[in-house]
């Protein structure tokens, strides 16, 4: 699909907000998307948690630090087996995104 962003079996289309796994649609929500989004972006490199609330930033003002955790813990869940294996916490530093 022309524009759009791959990592692993994960491709996103940012001119529609769209993320997909092996061609089939999943429902995300616009904070999931973002960070989703961010860490494909990042191309492998580790995002902290501080990088990754700014990259949300108006999405996620006033709640708790752990949020970025939280929504990871879903990303993970609704991305599957390839968010799993794709989506890697580096402990003590943040998050990062293999492929």
């Amino acid at each position: 699909i022309n524009g759009s962003i791959s990592a692993g079996a994960i491709k996103i289309i940012p001119s529609r907000r769209q993320a997909l796994i092996e061609g089939q649609n999943v429902d995300l929500t616009g904070v999931e998307y973002n960070l989703l989004l961010a860490l494909i972006e990042a191309s492998g490199d580790i995002l902290s948690r501080e990088q990754l609330k700014t990259a949300l930033d108006t999405l996620t003002k006033g709640q708790k630090d752990r949020v970025v955790d939280t929504h990871i813990a879903t990303l993970r869940k609704k991305l599957g087996s390839a968010g799993r294996k794709l989506l890697k916490t580096v402990h003590g530093h943040g998050y990062r995104l293999s492929s």
